[in-house]
């Protein structure tokens, strides 16, 4: 075998390594969960059950999305991924997305704040689109500061709609981002066994629908996620 194929076989190990990772680590949450649930059900203040519940909630949508993540690697990975475009109220995709995290923002006790026109049409597949947000909400919620705010935005640049996911927080390391810009996202090239596996993913599901996938980082720490449609 080839030194390329050799470096592509080391990657897709890794990356299914991480992936198997990411999909384990809500179970055990959601496990551990329910059963000090069952065991403490008599016992418990409804508070506490309410927490215990909200915690259970948010895990299994974690786990959902994780192997949503992993069968979407599969398909671009075996080149099977084929968008279905068609028009859709984008407003709908991004309150999918959010719910999916929703449990998440208040057990960190961030704000979502949006400024959408909520009667926008885009051309776009959907559940890949849905995906995308998904992916950047949770990551966002992961590295920002607890008690903040997550910021969505949308402008028009060039006849072009402009979505922006913003934070404050934890930044994405530079090596990360330098790879992320300066390779394609494909399994069939060489990239950093390192690189993020969900903004991995939206690269894939954005470029997939003739989309544009970025981020950027300020000097007073803030992130912005952009995708443009």
């Amino acid at each position: 075998m080839s030194a390329q194929g050799n470096t592509n076989e080391l990657f897709t190990k890794e990356f299914l390594s991480k992936m198997s990772h990411h999909s384990r680590s809500p179970f055990n949450g959601l496990l551990g969960f329910a059963e000090l649930l069952l065991l403490n059900q008599n016992k418990l203040k409804s508070e506490s059950a309410t927490d215990y519940l909200l915690r259970i909630n948010m895990l299994a949508k974690r786990a959902f999305t994780s192997s949503e993540n992993i069968n979407l690697f599969l398909k671009i990975y075996s080149k099977n991924l084929t968008p279905v475009i068609s028009s859709a109220l984008f407003s709908s995709i991004l309150e999918q997305s959010y719910n999916l995290n929703k449990e998440a923002f208040k057990l960190k006790e961030v704000e979502f704040v949006k400024e959408l026109d909520e009667s926008l049409f885009i051309n776009c597949d959907a559940f890949l689109t849905g995906n995308i947000l998904s992916n950047v909400l949770s990551k966002a919620l992961k590295l920002c500061e607890d008690g903040s705010v997550v910021t969505f935005s949308s402008s028009v640049t060039k006849q072009k709609n402009v979505f922006s996911i913003a934070y404050t927080g934890m930044q994405i390391e530079s090596e990360t981002v330098q790879e992320f810009f300066t390779k394609t996202a494909s399994p069939d090239n060489l990239f950093s066994p390192e690189l993020d596996i969900e903004l991995w993913l939206c690269y894939q599901l954005a470029t997939a629908q003739n989309m544009h996938f970025g981020l950027t980082i300020s000097n007073n720490n803030q992130t912005t996620f952009s995708l443009v449609v």
